[in-house]
């Protein structure tokens, strides 16, 4: 008897147990705050990923995908915002001062780390 449309459950739990044990773009996050905030910039970017997953669910659970379909212009209107907004970032990182990546690896030159961290 299948259980909300699955056939076999165990093949469905073994397949949401190894795609559980991929990193995504979340681990990937997490990994790059922490190596470069510590265990706070971590704990931050953790508090943020957890806080994007909850809205996500919420709005999973007050039906936006159903509004979605059933209005074309609403569902094209939230792509055109979401496209604005990767060219706005796209042009902010452009418009960043290049010289950062020298000026921190200047820094962090071996004779500073002994003393403090870098």
């Amino acid at each position: 008897m299948p259980w909300m449309g699955i056939q076999d459950l165990w093949t469905f739990v073994a397949a949401v147990l190894v795609f559980l044990a991929l990193p995504g773009p979340g681990t990937f996050t997490l990994l790059t705050a922490t190596g470069r905030g510590g265990v706070r910039g971590g704990y931050t970017a953790l508090f943020g990923l957890l806080l994007g997953d909850q809205i996500l669910m919420w709005l999973a659970v007050a039906g936006v995908a159903a509004l979605l379909k059933a209005n074309p212009l609403v569902f094209h209107a939230v792509q055109y915002l979401g496209a604005a907004y990767l060219v706005w970032v796209g042009i902010s990182l452009l418009r960043r001062p290049r010289g950062g990546a020298k000026k921190a690896a200047s820094a962090c030159s071996p004779a500073t780390t002994s003393a403090r961290r870098c």
